[in-house]
């Protein structure tokens, strides 16, 4: 009997944790793709991620960028945005492609916009704030 018991509680205790682990990695690693744009020669690849979830309650949106020329990445940037703790959507981005380089501009309503530029010879990458 009291094997049964050990063996009962060691289910609850393992289907505890593994309910504790799944809710941790949606709500902080899970990666959702929001927005892919191919650059016109189709060489270039600016993916959007949002990371997880946004912080609770009406917290910031964290948001990786990868940049990848035909399928390796070149490189990945961290973002956050404060945009009153909605999910990072394709209205939040605008990409223009330009000969050398990618622009990224990120809105949200509670920060001013930001500009990313990625270039293709591999430069460090440009972010200004308005």
């Amino acid at each position: 009997m009291k094997r049964i018991v050990v063996i009962c509680l060691s289910v609850i205790a393992a289907m505890i944790v593994v309910i504790i682990a799944a809710f941790t990695y949606k709500t902080k690693y899970f990666k959702t793709e929001v927005l892919r744009s191919i650059s016109p020669n189709e060489r270039y690849t600016l993916e959007i991620y949002m990371i997880g979830e946004p912080e609770w309650p009406f917290g910031p949106t964290h948001c990786r960028y990868d940049f990848c020329e035909e399928k390796k990445i070149l490189e990945k940037y961290s973002d956050t945005i404060f945009n009153d703790g909605k999910n990072a959507i394709q209205e939040d981005f605008e990409i223009y492609w330009q000969k050398d380089s990618v622009n990224l501009i990120v809105h949200g309503e509670e920060q001013d916009d930001k500009a990313i530029t990625f270039f293709f010879d591999g430069r460090k990458t440009k972010v200004t704030t308005d």
